[in-house]
């Protein structure tokens, strides 16, 4: 099988992505900086399809998905096929909701909301 992850730098996602090359399916593994998966590139050159991908940057007004597409065709392109995606991509806010920051919880949405909202698009 092919997969699709996002958020694979840590947590759940690193986790996905180590127990899917183990496997020995193939993934495209994204993260807002893909040189931290070098190291698994380097293990599995065949297998893994590292890709630099902010999901914030798909959360414009009005939003655009541009980026998710085109890190979908790469993969298509690359592997020829999907078959598995995962929507993992977090991030972790603490403190009481009216003592947050707008701009910090404008993020929490791009991430938590359109991103996975972009992905299931495509």
């Amino acid at each position: 099988r092919v997969w699709f992850v996002t958020g694979t730098s840590s947590g759940p996602g690193k986790a996905i992505l180590e127990t899917v090359l183990a496997s020995g399916e193939y993934i495209a593994a994204t993260s807002r900086n893909a040189a931290g998966l070098s190291k698994l590139q380097e293990k599995y050159p065949k297998e893994l399809l590292p890709i630099e991908l902010d999901l914030t940057s798909c959360s414009s007004s009005p939003p655009q998905n541009s980026d998710v597409a085109s890190a979908l065709r790469h993969v298509v392109q690359h592997f020829g096929r999907i078959d598995v995606v995962v929507n993992n991509a977090g991030t972790v806010l603490f403190g009481e909701v009216e003592g947050i920051p707008l701009a910090n919880a404008r993020y929490l949405v791009k991430v938590q909301f359109w991103g996975p909202v972009f992905v299931m698009r495509e």
